[in-house]
């Protein structure tokens, strides 16, 4: 999959810089930016924020194994979350960029 969209997480005073995928959740989620987010630690496996809608998951895969740093949009919840730790493939997680 081709990087599509360069992007940067301003936390505090700490600039992280993201790509994001060639997928309709990537594209959907550059449509939604500049945003402010909060985010909130899930468990200590990734930061998780509410987005201000959903974002279009079509030709999304029905699960993936995310890796640290990949920016997800989780489904059941529409959040958007960035990985902290690598977990086991999930359910009805859309893959949208990495850190």
């Amino acid at each position: 999959m081709e990087a599509m969209t360069s992007i940067n997480f301003i936390i505090a005073d700490a600039q992280l810089s993201a790509t994001l995928d060639d997928t309709m959740a990537g594209q959907d989620f550059a449509e939604l930016l500049p945003l402010d987010l909060k985010l909130t630690d899930f468990h200590g496996i990734e930061k998780v924020a509410d987005l201000p809608r959903s974002l279009d998951t079509s030709g999304a895969p029905e699960s993936y194994k995310p890796e640290v740093g990949d920016i997800t949009r989780y489904a059941p919840l529409g959040q958007l979350a960035d990985l902290l730790q690598t977990i086991s493939k999930i359910a009805r997680a859309c893959p949208a960029g990495c850190i």
